[in-house]
């Protein structure tokens, strides 16, 4: 018996020997780390150069012509085959980080020129492609790269904002001013971005210096130049009859926004969304069946790229609550007026939150954003002063015109603030700022 025993032992032993041989062995070929392939590269590299050196070395010796050729073709197919893994190398970087290391990585290799990165993204940038990930990074690199041209220790603010159609690319740097026609003649960075249908424009702001404003769609099957339906395609849960007729011809006058289905209960809009797209659900709260909180709660699980509308009679802060939990931003009382609801769609379809004017005085903007502000301090200069403007009672026309920036970058930039302070339009952005004591009441 202790001989069975010990034979036995041995064989397990052996047995777990060659799986634990077998695990390294796999490792060894299959997880090659970063440094193992920079190292493979430098070796490699070397291991070229030297032989390069050794053909010069002869060059002296023999002055026949072909040998020059022959050096200036090797020289060149290092060259390429450097190219082609460095290019290797950074496609497996872009597969594995996120866009927020990456673009981390490469402000620390900036050394001319003082770079400050903010990233703003609900999901960290998960829900970006491939394409579009691989063009913000060249653009990126590229553009602090033309500005670091230009400048020695100067400080460069970069923002990074995920909207729900684009991703805002924002240069502010400070105590310079780079002329127009620089960013224009600037072949490279007008190629990225055609790639993924992106726009930019550059303007120099008094007492500060130069802004670059860049944005990329995040569908590139729609860009904002193409001649696909541009139509908002919406869904109205609604269980009475005659409330449901007026919504449906309310939207039938507006030639942007499109009705592709009805429901009287949540359980049928998520039936017709098993075999429709659409971009918006209006949805009551009291309904049979499934209620708006339950399909809010529902759609913020199966279908988060859905915006969801309450357009109810129910203000009370249970109801509020438990939606904003699910995800609803945008509230519009049946006892508003109809252009309110219109509105609201086209609002929301911008990237906007949205509050009809009961919601507002009901909760004083705090059920708004569930009681969650996000603090001043993560504004840029600009935006700041864009505020500062706003309490003056001046216009968002009358502020880009002051500023000396395009209308385009002025929604830009008023976007960000919405975003960044949770805000639902540009009068919740100076009731933050006076609560915040940035202006006075």
């Amino acid at each position: 018996y202790l001989f069975i025993f010990v034979v036995i032992t041995f064989i397990v032993f052996i047995i777990k020997g060659m799986k634990f041989d077998h695990v390294i062995l796999k490792k060894k070929i299959f997880s090659i780390n970063e440094e193992d392939l920079l190292r493979q590269i430098e070796e490699n590299l070397k291991e070229k150069f030297t032989d390069l050196k050794s053909h010069v070395g002869k060059i002296s010796e023999d002055k026949n012509d072909n040998s020059y050729q022959q050096i200036i073709s090797k020289i060149d197919d290092t060259y390429k085959e450097f190219k082609s893994v460095s290019k290797k190398f950074k496609e497996s970087s872009i597969q594995t980080n996120s866009l927020k290391q990456i673009l981390t990585d490469l402000t620390k290799t900036k050394e001319s020129i003082i770079v400050s990165l903010k990233t703003f993204s609900e999901d960290d940038f998960k829900g970006v492609n491939k394409q579009v990930k691989k063009s913000i990074i060249e653009f990126y690199e590229s553009c602090v790269n033309f500005i670091a041209d230009f400048s020695v220790n100067h400080k460069l603010n970069v923002q990074i904002i995920e909207h729900s159609k684009y991703i805002n690319i924002l240069f502010e740097v400070e105590e310079l001013f780079i002329e127009k026609e620089e960013l224009t003649n600037n072949a490279l960075l007008k190629t990225i971005l055609e790639k993924v249908h992106g726009k930019m424009e550059m303007a120099n702001i008094s007492n500060y210096g130069t802004i670059i404003n860049a944005s990329v769609p995040l569908d590139l099957k729609h860009p904002d130049n193409s001649k696909a339906d541009k139509r908002t395609r919406i869904i109205i849960a609604e269980d009475h009859d005659v409330s449901l007729f007026g919504l449906i011809s309310l939207f039938k006058t507006k030639e942007d926004i499109e009705v592709i289905g009805t429901a009287k209960n949540g359980m049928e809009v998520l039936k017709l969304l098993e075999t429709e797209d659409t971009d918006i659900v209006i949805t009551d709260i009291s309904m049979p069946g499934m209620d708006g909180i339950e399909l809010a709660e529902s759609l913020k699980n199966k279908h988060p790229q859905i915006k969801v509308i309450v357009f109810t009679m129910y203000l009370e802060n249970w109801f509020v609550e438990q939606l904003i939990n699910h995800g609803a931003k945008v509230f519009v009382s049946k006892n508003s007026k109809a252009t309110e609801l219109v509105s609201a769609v086209r609002s929301v379809m911008e990237g906007n939150n949205y509050y009809c004017p009961q919601f507002k005085s009901k909760f004083g903007f705090k059920g708004a954003n569930n009681g969650i502000t996000q603090k001043l301090d993560s504004l840029s200069k600009n935006e700041l002063h864009i505020i500062k403007q706003y309490a003056e009672n001046l216009s968002k026309e009358q502020i880009a015109e002051k500023m000396d920036i395009s209308p385009k970058t002025m929604d830009n930039f008023i976007a960000n603030i919405l975003l960044k302070l949770n805000a639902g339009d540009e009068d919740e952005i100076i009731h933050i700022a006076k609560k915040q004591k940035f202006i006075s009441e």
